[in-house]
């Protein structure tokens, strides 16, 4: 029991104002059962009202293990309390909810990166070699489709070929 009874900086028994309430209470005159008892009640009920007297809206997280605190606080009018399986829980759905996002978005971003890539192939095309730009501008399609038959193997001069046929259709 002595362990709980070790002073942190959320419970500082050095600040002058627990000292005063410690002394206008007289708890150290109360043998140890009746004082447990006095500062519970003080808890429950005098801090209880006044927390219920502002306005303002309170969250209490329970994060030991086990649970150090009343279930019942959460009855008091603007507290809410969460636990850490309130945490774990809150959490999971969050990561299964982007899991599901990432899933369904998925086949969309992998359609979007090919394009993408080719927009980033053709600005640098564009600024490396603006000069070939130019003189495609001034040239002959067949020309080139011929000068490409040359170069090009089979598989990828039909892609070549099918492209140009869809983008024909689209003019």
């Amino acid at each position: 029991m002595h362990d709980y009874l070790a002073e942190t900086r959320m419970l500082d028994y050095s600040n002058e104002n627990i000292k005063r309430l410690i002394r206008e209470r007289k708890w150290n005159d109360m043998a140890e059962f009746e004082r447990l008892k006095a500062i519970y009640t003080f808890v429950r009920d005098e801090l209880a009202e006044a927390v219920k007297m502002q306005p303002k809206r309170r969250l209490l997280l329970d994060l030991a293990m086990p649970k150090d605190i009343d279930p019942a606080v959460s009855d008091v009018d603007g507290c809410v309390l969460r636990d850490i399986d309130y945490i774990r829980t809150l959490s999971r759905e969050n990561n299964e909810s982007r899991a599901k996002t990432i899933t369904e978005m998925e086949p969309w971003l992998i359609s979007q990166v090919d394009e993408i890539m080719k927009n980033i192939a053709f600005s640098r095309f564009n600024r490396e070699h603006g000069d070939v730009m130019a003189k495609l501008k001034t040239i002959d399609g067949a020309k080139m489709v011929y000068k490409l038959k040359g170069q090009l193997e089979y598989d990828a001069f039909e892609k070549m070929l099918d492209s140009i046929v869809t983008a024909g259709c689209e003019n």
